[in-house]
């Protein structure tokens, strides 16, 4: 249960991001160019912060390191389905500046969708209990 409470406040926590973003920019306090450098700041700086920081926080450097071989998998499925995307968005000509953003709208569907089930009973003590 505490596992599930911990992944729900981390959630809560980045849609209090969003809904206080939302909120500021709705009342005018940020033009164009300010949007975007907020979403910038928020993705390269803040997300990778706060996940740097959870993983510190629950995993020590040899539980880390045990893990390490059966990653394997996950990383495994994560190229393939980043290689199925880059062919599917040649295919159907995506614009090369809309072209990552298709890439990463591809795979995480399908990854949260089909990846997890997948991997879930060969790797269920090393995924689920960080979230």
């Amino acid at each position: 249960m505490e596992i599930f409470l911990t992944s729900i406040s981390g959630i809560l926590v980045i849609l209090g991001m969003i809904l206080v973003g939302f909120v500021m920019g709705e009342k005018g306090w940020f033009d164009d160019k300010s949007r975007g450098l907020i979403a910038k700041l928020v993705t390269q700086i803040a997300l990778p912060c706060y996940m740097l920081y959870t993983i510190t926080q629950r995993f020590t450097a040899a539980d880390l390191l045990k893990m390490l071989p059966d990653l394997r998998f996950p990383a495994l499925s994560m190229v393939i389905l980043l290689g199925i995307a880059t062919a599917v968005a040649r295919i159907f000509a995506v614009k090369k500046d809309r072209r990552g953003l298709f890439i990463s709208m591809f795979l995480i569907p399908i990854r949260f969708s089909w990846g997890f089930p997948s991997i879930r009973p060969f790797l269920e003590m090393l995924v689920f209990p960080m979230f």
